[in-house]
């Protein structure tokens, strides 16, 4: 829930940041519609546009793999330059401006963009919120393959929270996974029971009752823990374990995660819309 109101926070101050610098650069050339209105409606306009490009992009790029022979590249020019046409045709009907005058509001457009997209980078991504898609059945049913998640880095992770975790295997990458043991604390499967500091726990219905420390489907090989057994975090340990619990590889085999790999805490399933919901 927080990442969405941060995301609403960095979308809705930009947009009005952009209507005012809009508004401020078209009456600095004579415009008789440098009002703040106007700079909204041309903001409003031109953003339509650059989401039109945005998923205009994403087809010729899902179809360029399905289709070698496809010009990709010329198509993305073919692209970028009608956009690029319309924001300019946008900002010039809007403010009523010469084709001469209307460079100054489309050049503070592109500055503010490339102003966002630096702090988007350095600040937002990086600090405060990042999204990621899940790109196993780890976590299934509660993210499916090829569902699109915001990671929040602001708030601390708390027991079955689900966190994103970097894993640096040999195909590196980020997972999400359910939180179950923090730093510090004992753990103890037994029964389809999880046991922490000699406690039963009460987990989410999707693992209630089938909490083993080896999934069924692993090998006794691959097993790297017993139920009955006490497995001790350190100070800076998190035990994580899927949802797709019987089949996941997770803590139980790999071991417990350190503190450093965690990315964040999900709060949040954007995609697709028929599974949107908040999770945190």
């Amino acid at each position: 829930m927080i990442s969405l109101c941060i995301l609403i926070a960095i979308t809705v101050l930009p947009l009005l940041v952009t209507a005012w610098i809009l508004a401020w650069s078209a009456r600095l050339v004579g415009s008789s519609r440098g009002r703040m209105r106007f700079g909204l409606r041309a903001t409003i306009l031109c953003t339509s546009v650059s989401i039109v490009f945005i998923i205009a992009d994403a087809l010729v790029s899902k179809d360029a793999k399905q289709m070698p022979k496809l010009p990709a590249p010329a198509v993305k020019v073919v692209l970028v330059t009608v956009a690029v046409n319309a924001i300019f045709v946008v900002l010039r009907r809007v403010f009523v401006l010469s084709r001469a005058r209307t460079f100054a509001p489309f050049g503070a457009y592109f500055a503010i963009g490339l102003a966002q997209i630096g702090i988007a980078a350095g600040l937002v991504r990086p600090f405060l919120t990042e999204a990621f898609i899940m790109p196993t059945r780890s976590m299934s049913p509660t993210i499916e393959p090829g569902d699109r998640f915001i990671v929040n880095k602001v708030i601390r992770p708390r027991r079955w929270d689900l966190v994103a975790v970097w894993r640096n295997d040999p195909q590196p990458a980020t997972y999400c996974e359910r939180l179950v043991g923090l730093p510090g604390e004992r753990l103890r499967f037994e029964h389809g029971t999880i046991y922490i500091n000699g406690q039963a726990t009460t987990p989410p219905s999707v693992l209630a009752g089938l909490c083993h420390a080896r999934p069924a489907a692993i090998p006794p090989s691959q097993g790297r823990y017993r139920d009955g057994e006490t497995i001790a975090l350190g100070g800076d340990e998190y035990f994580l374990i899927c949802d797709n619990v019987d089949r996941a590889f997770d803590s139980r085999m790999r071991g417990p995660s350190p503190a450093s790999s965690l990315v964040g805490v999900v709060d949040w399933i954007y995609w697709p819309l028929s599974r949107a919901r908040i999770v945190r």
